[in-house]
C-alpha cells in the first residue's frame, strides 16, 4: 500500500472513530482525489467491508454519483453484447449439432446402402 493510501486508510479510520459515516469517508477519499476504482478497496479496509459490499457502496455513493449513470450504461452495453455473442454461439452449436445429424444420417443410409448391395 502507498504513501498516499496509508494516509486515506488513516484519515478514514480517524472520521469512522469520530462518529462519521462511510458516505463522508468516500467523500474524503474524493476530495483527496482518489478515484473511484482506488475508493474501492480503501473502503474496504477501512470499514471492514467486503470488496464486493464496498463496490456496491461506492457506487451508489452521493459522493461519486455523477458516474453512476455512465457506469451503468457501460455495465449494460457490455452485458448486452455478451448476450448476443452467447446467442450467437448457441445458434453456430445448434446448426453444427444439426450438420452432425445429418452427417450421421448420411452414413447410416450409405452403410444400409452397402449391406443391401451385398
Amino acid at each position: 500500500m502507498s504513501t498516499i493510501d496509508q494516509d486515506l486508510v488513516t484519515r478514514g479510520r480517524r472520521l469512522l472513530g469520530a462518529g462519521a459515516g462511510a458516505e463522508d469517508v468516500v467523500k474524503m477519499f474524493r476530495e483527496r482525489g482518489a478515484t473511484k476504482s482506488e475508493a474501492i478497496p480503501l473502503l474496504a479496509r477501512v470499514a471492514s467491508m467486503t470488496r464486493r459490499e464496498a463496490r456496491l457502496f461506492v457506487h451508489n455513493s452521493e459522493a461519486f454519483s455523477d458516474f453512476k449513470e455512465q457506469d451503468e450504461a457501460l455495465q449494460n452495453a457490455f452485458l448486452d453484447a455478451w448476450e448476443e455473442l452467447a446467442a450467437e454461439y448457441a445458434a453456430e452449436l445448434d446448426a453444427g449439432a444439426e450438420l452432425d445429424a445429418g452427417a450421421e444420417l448420411d452414413a447410416g443410409a450409405e452403410l444400409d446402402a452397402d449391406a443391401d448391395a451385398e
